[in-house]
């Protein structure tokens, strides 16, 4: 009876009650979340149309630290940026949690984009894709297969977001002028 005892308080000390530490969102990688608060992103359309998009929220999750067991300790925190153009109401929000999102205005967001294709959208991922005269590392181009997003294509590159997407109402691509 004493072995059972001392089983149980020594399983309850390092399994039952471990502390996880998450070391939180790691501000200095923008492979994923380029931009911060008050950044402008400048558009150029296929019709020499411009537009700028202030960045107006980020948020980057911090260190933390949780108690429990093993397996419900994930450490996957969150960080995105909102942007927004005043005169067209163009709004990006690109969101990191283990895998990256991205939301155009009012459509559907694209979730979890990945390498291959998912439920309603084709994802393609490329790395050394040259674009333009520019080779660009980790470079997502993904489609809306489901007909029902007004933005129906994009392409995401690391370090720069959302490089270029085409609206299907206007007929428009925009591509980023990268400074």
């Amino acid at each position: 009876m004493r072995n059972l005892l001392v089983f149980l308080y020594i399983y309850s000390i390092t399994v039952v009650s471990c502390k996880y530490n998450c070391p939180g969102y790691d501000t200095t990688d923008k492979s994923n979340i380029p931009f911060e608060q008050n950044d402008t992103i400048y558009y150029i359309s296929n019709a020499n149309d411009t537009i700028k998009l202030l960045v107006f929220n980020t948020y980057f999750e911090g260190a933390s630290s949780s108690r429990g067991l093993a397996m419900d300790y994930e450490c996957s925190p969150t960080a995105y940026y909102e942007a927004i153009d005043d005169k067209t109401g163009v709004y990006i929000k690109e969101q990191h949690v283990r895998v990256m999102s991205v939301f155009f205005n009012k459509d559907t967001e694209y979730k979890n984009i990945s390498y291959d294709i998912e439920n309603d959208m084709k994802c393609k991922f490329t790395t050394d894709k040259k674009i333009g005269e520019i080779i660009y590392s980790f470079v997502w181009e993904v489609e809306d297969l489901s007909g029902n997003r007004r933005i129906d294509k994009f392409i995401k590159v690391g370090f720069h977001g959302i490089l270029e997407f085409h609206d299907k109402e206007t007929g428009l691509t925009w591509t980023q002028i990268i400074r």
